[in-house]
């Protein structure tokens, strides 16, 4: 795959480029500016972001650990 994206004969699309993507990278850019702040007893949880952006909780979770998204930094 690193082959053929260095020889560009693969699209290499990211974050809201992609057809698939529910979020748009501002909606991570303040999702990542929430999670940087997420502490116990801080007034949201991580299921209360999945419902306010649409997601499931593991695309938050992904987000939260790097997995995903990383091209926006905040």
């Amino acid at each position: 795959m690193q082959d053929k994206i260095a020889k560009g004969r693969q699209n290499w699309t990211v974050g809201e480029e992609l057809p698939q993507a529910t979020l748009t990278n501002e909606q991570v850019r303040e999702i990542k500016r929430r999670l940087k702040s997420y502490s116990h007893g801080c007034g949201f949880t991580i299921m209360g972001l999945a419902r306010e952006f649409g997601v499931g909780r593991s695309v938050i979770n992904h987000i939260r650990a790097g997995n995903s998204w990383t091209h926006i930094n905040i």
